[in-house]
């Protein structure tokens, strides 16, 4: 009875241990690999299977599929391949591991041979679709054509990769106007004024492929031209009344105000009146008739500078006349029969002489209002035949400082 108890207790033995040798030296290998995310067109996408086991212990082997347009494959049945990829998109790539399983590795007992698993991930090739700039006023705008940005700008550029919206990683950024670096985001400050308007300044964006923009660097400022323009006067200063033309000066030469972007005139501070055309820089400056400071800008509309030119005023002066002087012309005055009149022939000066009251218009009582030519008045009577007293001026052209009417209405002159 005892020796049947041992014979039974080593017959278990044997088939326990059996068992479990056939589980520890039969499993399947595991496959694991690492991979970017994504990789630029024709850059190196380096994988690593470093991670793949088998759990008996054995030695693996490795097959590796890529998807479609790999190539400069190398290490292709190794743990750490490499390759390229010639175009853009989401690429499959698989890996296959095998074990070497020896069928005798059980004790004889069989039933192992090489088992093989494998595992699949995607990577994504990039490659540079556009470059966007950041607008002060609406947020990244794709570049249509040549970027005109004025000197001095500094400009955020955007690479945006093909496909769209995914994880990626940037470009190299360079160029004629001293991009450097890579990633997404490159801010480019523009030193250099183009010298003509085929001189660009490029930035580029490199991703495989390469994306250019062209950028025309310009300066630009306003142009104050007080209609009585003579020499000597002076142009930080106007006299009441002053009428001003505004405009611009473009360089490189050529430009217009559409092209950058547009030019507006705008009266930040102080007197007179201004009459603008938005976006062609041009306009009018009335200096009005009161005495004070004043401050013009020009400013760039819209595009990668816009805002350009409100920290960059044009103070001017508005002054009154400090003086007087008249200077007696020896000219006759003349004299109608029938009718009361009071004539003089003078010139008539308003200091100061460095700025002009042309457009100033005074007079006493009710005589028509005189104008001012350049910084002086100069009063003549009328010239002209004359016919019988009615209730009219006479005929012919009233001169400025003269005045002639019928008894039952004279007015005095200046």
């Amino acid at each position: 009875m005892r020796t049947k108890a041992l014979i039974w207790i080593c017959l278990m033995t044997i088939v326990v241990s059996t068992v479990g040798t056939t589980y520890a030296c039969c499993q399947s290998p595991i496959a694991s690999f690492m991979a970017p995310s994504s990789q630029c067109v024709d850059c190196v996408v380096s994988f690593s299977a470093g991670a793949s086991y088998d759990p008996d212990g054995t030695t693996l082997s490795y097959s590796w599929s890529f998807g479609d347009g790999a190539y400069g494959i190398t290490g292709g049945n190794t743990p750490n391949p490499t390759c390229k990829y010639s175009s853009s998109g989401t690429k499959t790539v698989t890996l296959t591991v095998t074990d070497n399983d020896n069928p005798d590795c059980c004790g004889g007992q069989g039933g192992c041979s090489d088992k093989s698993s494998s595992t699949s991930r995607t990577v994504t090739i990039v490659e540079v679709s556009k470059i966007q700039y950041l607008d002060p006023d609406t947020g990244y705008a794709d570049i249509m054509g040549t970027l005109y940005v004025c000197i001095g700008t500094i400009v955020t550029f955007k690479a945006i990769p093909n496909p769209s919206g995914v994880s990626w990683p940037g470009a190299v950024w360079d160029g004629t106007c001293g991009a450097s670096g890579s990633g997404e985001i490159a801010y480019v400050k523009f030193r250099t004024l183009s010298s003509s308007t085929t001189d660009y300044k490029t930035v580029t964006a490199t991703c495989g492929n390469t994306v250019t923009v062209n950028v025309i660097v310009y300066d630009y400022q306003g142009k104050l031209d007080p209609n009585d323009n003579f020499d000597g006067r002076s142009q930080s200063c106007y006299g009441l009344e002053e009428i001003v033309d505004l405009g611009w000066d473009i360089t490189p030469c050529g430009l217009t105000p559409i092209e950058i972007g547009g030019l507006t005139w705008y009266l930040l501070d102080g007197v007179g009146y201004l009459d603008a055309d938005p976006w062609y820089g041009t306009g009018v400056y009335d200096a009005g008739e009161s005495a004070g400071g004043v401050t013009l800008v020009l400013v760039v509309m819209s595009g990668p500078s816009a805002g350009a030119g409100f920290f960059n005023p044009y103070d001017r002066t508005v002054i009154a006349p400090s003086g007087t002087r008249m200077t007696r012309v020896n000219n006759k005055v003349w004299h109608i029969q029938g009718c009361a009149s009071a004539g003089f022939a003078l010139y008539y000066w308003l200091d100061p002489t460095s700025v002009s009251f042309k457009y100033l218009k005074f007079g006493e009582g009710s005589c028509p209002s005189t104008n001012v030519s350049g910084f002086y008045l100069k009063c003549e009577p009328w010239l002209g035949s004359y016919t019988p007293p009615t209730n009219t001026y006479p005929n012919g052209t009233q001169q400025a400082g003269h005045t002639q009417l019928p008894p039952a209405a004279i007015q005095g002159g200046i």
